[in-house]
């Protein structure tokens, strides 16, 4: 890549929110993690091959909390502290339906396949069943009501048993009669201060594990009643317990920031089988803070919490491999920029910041001047749109034209276009709402580079096109059509530099290619499997390039309607994709290849003598840089990996310049509260 002058931006002030609770289940034999933070908002997370990526997320409405999480099949289903539970359609990234409990705060749920019911502890001490045998989620009964919130619960393998936990005491619970017919009392050990029982695990063979306010973890006989094992296992409260799939490994977890294995060992010297127990194994220290949620799928720990990272251990890896950590950035875009205007569009939950990019002074040659460039105007805030606090909704996507001349976001309920009326030398700044009926909602849009045309598809998958006019600063709309596959979330759009195409890509893998007059489909590009796109990018001559979430890299001619022979030729070489780049610059330095994240952007930049094209693929861990020859005569082609920015939030190029904001983890680190204190030697 030629020299160019790079503008670094840390202005974004962004706050990732608490884990509160995590799902985990299988789909494809790859493990689909549901997590839901602080804010309401839900993220699904699964891997394709070495790259773990948020394949969606589902913005909910403003002042909610959820407690719990759990999928049933392929179903995902939350317990909100407003009384009421909500399942959620992953095709739409929306809230299906919620239905009331009638029993204050929803604190836990479980959810038993054999009799396919859902099991829910509310505040009033009641736990109620709802069935899954209908699309809809009916109330099938309540058990006695009990005294004092439940804070915890579980299932029997068998559904005639459920487990529940409260203040001072665990309750068995027979699901037939649905009354208690056993009831342990823990103990205090501080007679002001009640036992809380946060979680709780039923084993196949009625053994009973609890955590507690105390921090301690203690396996009971649940056929009658008494203390089988107890161990000080944390500091502080054990928030979170799982198992593993085969019963013989407990983990535990808390505001004590580890992980704790308890293993079932078997004490029997002799052949065969004999008595056992459980002992403590193995502690892990990858958290900094309280950790409020564990899942156990196949041969992975994921663990979450108020550190805001999301953490796999593998189990069966090597001790110099297992461990991933996420960053907590969403499968959204969180900015936006123009770099005509030198403009940079932030979005946050319930408001967006127009910034100004810095301006450098005059130079003639790049390469004549040091690394460090003059700056004659500093970066600044020029505006702040902010939702309406009758809009409940929160933002779900927006973005700022190329030309810089248009500002649009979409929240659940409402879609919001403005023209932007900017003079640079004068910093004279005006905002005009544009309004239309025909402007829906959206889950995503896309201006194209002049600013005439813009596409939005909506949650039920209707694609819409309008031209805007600057002149009058009008709305038209062109077409409205429904698109070619409904079963999927469509995610990506991306329009051709001369307006003709544009390409939109689904969850499902997929991406077509629509007429942006008529909304015509034009063709289909050959699906790679299911895995879903990251990025894609339009050159001027009808190229589109593909980056995919595994990390492989695919060029397609819409003249031909095939794949470019220069994306052949690097399949051939680099068979795992840009993965092959990261590697071999990991080998030169000598380092370990840690976690990969997907490609979020793609920009095409043709040098000044027009022999050489570099390709730039954007990712949070860096920049992939593949410089090709435009020669067809010439087969030149590199790569390299530039780490030099990272975490990215947003990059953007043109001919001469880079913009790229970052979010440096430290400063991440600033915002979340103390940790619990933990004196150390020498202190």
């Amino acid at each position: 890549m030629s020299s160019a002058l790079v503008h670094r931006c840390r202005k974004y002030n962004y706050e990732p929110c608490a884990i509160q609770c995590i799902a985990v289940r299988l789909e494809k034999d790859q493990p689909l993690v549901a997590l839901a933070r602080s804010d309401a908002s839900i993220e699904i997370w699964t891997v394709t091959g070495e790259v773990w990526f948020p394949l969606q997320t589902i913005i909910s409405e403003k002042g909610q909390l959820i407690n719990s999480l759990i999928w049933v099949k392929d179903r995902l289903i939350s317990g909100i502290q407003s009384s009421q539970i909500t399942e959620y359609d992953l095709n739409t990234n929306r809230a299906k339906y919620s239905v009331e409990t009638y029993g204050g705060d929803v604190w836990c749920m479980a959810y038993c396949d054999k009799i396919q019911r859902v099991a829910i502890g509310c505040e009033d001490g009641g736990v109620r069943l709802f069935s899954t045998e209908t699309p809809k989620l009916t109330f099938d009964r309540g058990f006695d009501r009990a005294t004092g919130r439940i804070f915890s619960i579980s299932w029997h393998a068998n559904g005639n048993t459920l487990v529940t936990g409260s203040f001072d005491v665990i309750r068995i619970w027979d699901t037939r009669t649905g009354r208690a017919v056993r009831r342990i009392a823990l103990e205090r050990e501080r007679k002001q201060d009640a036992t809380i029982i946060w979680s709780l695990v039923i084993l196949n063979d009625y053994t009973v594990v609890s955590g507690d306010s105390y921090g301690r973890v203690q396996f009971w006989s649940a056929r009658n009643g008494t203390l089988l094992h107890s161990f000080r296992a944390h500091r502080a409260d054990v928030l979170s317990l799982c198992m593993s799939e085969e019963q013989t490994s407990i983990y535990a977890a808390g505001i004590d920031p580890r992980v704790l294995e308890f293993r079932l060992i078997n004490t029997y010297s002799g052949a065969g089988d004999g008595p056992s127990k459980w002992v403590k194994g193995r502690e892990t220290h990858s958290h900094t803070h309280d950790i409020r949620a564990l899942a156990c799928c196949r041969n992975n720990l994921f663990s979450g919490g108020v550190d805001t990272k999301l953490i796999v251990n593998s189990f069966k890896n090597k001790a110099g491999k297992k461990l991933r950590k996420m960053l907590p950035f969403p499968a959204k875009p969180l900015a936006s920029s123009s770099m005509k205007r030198a403009l940079v569009l932030f979005q946050y939950p319930t408001h967006l910041e127009l910034m100004k990019l810095a301006k450098e002074v005059d130079m003639k040659d790049l390469n004549d001047h040091p690394k460090e460039i003059v700056v004659e105007e500093k970066e600044r805030i020029l505006l702040r749109i902010a939702v309406p606090r009758s809009d409940r909704g929160q933002i779900v996507t927006s973005a700022i034209s190329p030309c810089g001349n248009w500002i649009a976001y979409s929240t659940t309920n409402t879609f919001r276009l403005f023209y932007l009326h900017y003079d640079a030398d004068t910093l004279q700044l005006k905002l005009d709402r544009i309004h239309s009926e025909s402007l829906p909602a959206c889950t995503s849009l896309a201006f194209s580079n002049d600013g005439n045309l813009l596409v939005v598809v909506t949650p039920m998958h209707r694609i819409s096109s309008y031209l805007l006019h600057e002149s009058c600063q009008r709305i038209e709309l062109l077409n409205s059509v429904h698109a070619q596959n409904m079963n999927f979330n469509l995610h990506l759009i991306e329009i051709s530099c001369d307006k003709k195409y544009f390409a939109l890509a689904n969850l499902g893998g997929e991406i077509d290619i629509y007429s942006t007059v008529d909304l015509s489909h034009f063709c289909s590009l050959p699906r790679y499997g299911n895995t879903p796109a990251t990025a894609l990018s339009f050159d001027g001559n009808y190229n589109l390039m593909i980056s995919y979430s595994n990390m492989k890299v695919c060029e397609f001619s819409l003249t031909t309607q095939a794949y470019t022979d220069w994306s052949r030729a690097f399949h051939s070489t680099n068979e795992d994709g840009l993965v092959s780049i990261l590697k071999s610059a990991v080998t030169k330095k000598r380092s370990n290849l840690g976690v990969v994240s997907k490609i979020s952007k793609l920009h095409f930049r043709n040098h000044k003598d027009d022999q050489v094209e570099s390709l730039a693929f954007v990712s949070h861990d860096g920049i992939y840089i593949i410089e090709r020859s435009t020669n067809a005569q010439k087969e030149h082609s590199s790569s390299r990996f530039c780490k030099k920015f990272c975490p990215i939030i947003h990059a953007n190029f043109d001919e001469e310049k880079m913009f790229v904001v970052e979010q440096p983890l430290d400063r991440l680190e600033e915002l979340l509260p103390p940790p619990l204190y933990q004196k150390k030697f020498g202190t």
